[in-house]
């Protein structure tokens, strides 16, 4: 579990660094790209202010699972949106 969350935290940083990363490189705003940096820290903030009442309900392990399961779920869709139908800024 400890290695499993470790892989996550390294996981997450990435990402916080990729995807505004992404919208620089496809949309060269640098608006846009702060825009979601903001909405990234965003989502980080509220995952920790909402986690805690979760984690008591649904237990650790499974919230951690669920939760790695969706985030990494949301970040292949970036790519493969962007490669096949197109992805829109919003």
């Amino acid at each position: 579990m400890l290695s499993a969350t470790a892989l996550s935290v390294v996981g997450n940083s990435l990402t916080f660094v990729a995807v505004p990363w992404f919208v620089l490189q496809t949309t060269g705003s640098a608006a846009k790209t702060g825009l979601t940096g903001g909405v990234v820290t965003l989502a980080a903030v509220l995952a920790g202010f909402f986690g805690g009442p979760i984690v008591d309900r649904l237990g650790f392990k499974r919230t951690s699972v669920v939760a790695d399961l969706a985030s990494g779920a949301t970040v292949a869709a970036i790519p493969l949106l962007h490669h096949t139908v197109g992805l829109a800024f919003w």
